[in-house]
């Protein structure tokens, strides 16, 4: 994949969360089924760019309230970054979103436990002293208190 692919690739991306953001949720999931088909073919489906993919097509399953399939999407995402790099910010991320549907799904533990699993990896990979480090903390210990 050149520069130019993955320039392709980068704007393909942006108009799957644009068409999204615009509530054409289905013309969203043909822009990105079909970009993790791509990447699927070029770096096999074990690859984190094909997890990247599955995580843009959970927060789409998101909007239209298919929270269970984006779980399972967010999931096999987690595993793909994991294997590829271990902890990075990226993973908290995921992780927060998962959290955020087991809570509004009123599955409080899981919702904590993805909560502290996020912490976890920002203390990992975020600096001490950093003032993004210092917000999301902040941000995690107020969704855990509101459970």
């Amino acid at each position: 994949m050149g520069i130019e692919d993955e320039a392709c690739h980068d704007t393909r991306n942006f108009m799957g969360v644009l068409q999204a953001e615009l509530g054409n949720t289905a013309e969203a999931l043909q822009i990105h089924r079909e970009a993790m088909r791509r990447r699927e073919r070029i770096f096999g489906s074990e690859h984190y760019l094909v997890g990247s993919e599955q995580s843009s097509i959970a927060d789409v399953l998101v909007k239209e309230g298919k929270e269970d399939e984006a779980l399972e999407l967010y999931g096999e995402a987690l595993r793909k970054y994991e294997a590829c790099f271990g902890a990075i910010a990226v993973m908290g991320i995921i992780q927060q979103r998962q959290a955020s549907i087991y809570t509004k799904q009123g599955r409080v533990n899981e919702a904590r436990a993805k909560f502290e699993s996020a912490r976890g990896i920002y203390e990992q990979v975020m600096p001490v002293g950093c003032a993004m480090r210092e917000a999301t903390m902040q941000l995690l210990n107020a969704e855990v208190a509101a459970l």
